[in-house]
């Protein structure tokens, strides 16, 4: 993570980026309903190994109005090889992203509009 300085577009942002490595390595108990038994053929089938890449940047603007911060967080995911062994883990090629507005009212409290989708 990283925090950038003021700009002529933002007072300061947050900078963060994150790639998640999965694996599984041996099923102990209920193996029958495991969906990464050889006999399971469906599309959720989980891979041995799953990789994801995260972002999310949060410029802010400091006193918008007395006591108010404003924020705008925007968030990317995104699988990029595999399926994941647990659920809403990830797979290749699915992901998800938002960006929206914040307000931090007096450091105490936080309103959030955020528009979320999938892929």
């Amino acid at each position: 993570m990283t925090i950038l300085p003021k700009t002529p577009l933002f007072d300061t942002a947050a900078l963060a980026g994150e790639l998640t490595w999965m694996r599984w390595d041996k099923v102990t108990q209920n193996e029958a309903v495991f969906k990464g038994r050889s006999s399971y053929m469906q599309i959720d089938k989980p891979t041995k190994n799953f990789f994801g890449l995260a972002f999310n940047f949060t410029p802010t603007w400091f006193q918008v109005f007395p006591g108010v911060d404003l924020l705008a967080p925007m968030t990317w995911n995104q699988g990029i090889s595999g399926n994941s062994a647990v659920a809403f883990g990830g797979s290749k090629g699915g992901g998800n992203y938002s960006v929206g507005v914040a307000a931090d009212i007096y450091q105490k409290y936080r309103v959030d509009l955020k528009y979320s989708g999938y892929y």
